[in-house]
């Protein structure tokens, strides 16, 4: 079984070879975040 550690180092060699691998992916992820965030601004969360 892992622990968290192993798991969160996993993660982060997964993600650090992602983004060196293809970097403009995570530049139009974050365009898409940003995005969403906006678009989102002015709503309210109603219970």
């Amino acid at each position: 079984m892992s622990t968290a550690s192993e798991i969160i180092d996993s993660l982060r060699a997964e993600f650090i070879q992602e983004a060196t691998s293809a970097p403009k992916l995570f530049k139009d992820l974050a365009k898409v975040e940003h995005y969403i965030a906006e678009s989102y601004k002015t709503r309210s969360f109603i219970p």
